[in-house]
């Protein structure tokens, strides 16, 4: 629909992400779920942390979730939900418990 329009009715910055809001640590929940259920042996204990406890060099913002309303009026696509989209990404790269759930692949420092 916009391309017939003209390149200048769709260039720009676009947000690009899955549909749905979920914060990091209950995406990596969400894989941990997955994974158990797969049944790989997913051994990993995650730890919810309040952001403000979270030290790092930046201020993050209290809500950080990104409107992808841009593109889809542009292209006329919708995205498919965030949880949908992760089953689909377990299943075409088939992740084993030695990549998903390794403690020597994740760091001991990082919290979700």
């Amino acid at each position: 629909r916009s391309c017939a329009r003209g390149i200048e009715h769709v260039s720009g910055v676009y947000h690009l992400t899955a549909a749905g809001l979920v914060s990091w640590c209950g995406f990596a929940e969400a894989i941990v779920q997955r994974s158990i259920v797969r049944k790989t042996q997913c051994t990993l204990k995650l730890i919810r942390i309040a952001t403000a406890d979270y030290q790092q060099a930046a201020n993050r913002p209290a809500n950080s979730a990104m409107s992808t309303k841009k593109f889809a009026d542009a292209f006329d696509l919708a995205l498919p939900q965030w949880n949908d989209a992760l089953e689909l990404c377990m299943d075409s790269f088939a992740l084993s418990s030695s990549l998903l759930c390794d403690d020597k692949n994740l760091s001991r420092n990082t919290a979700y």
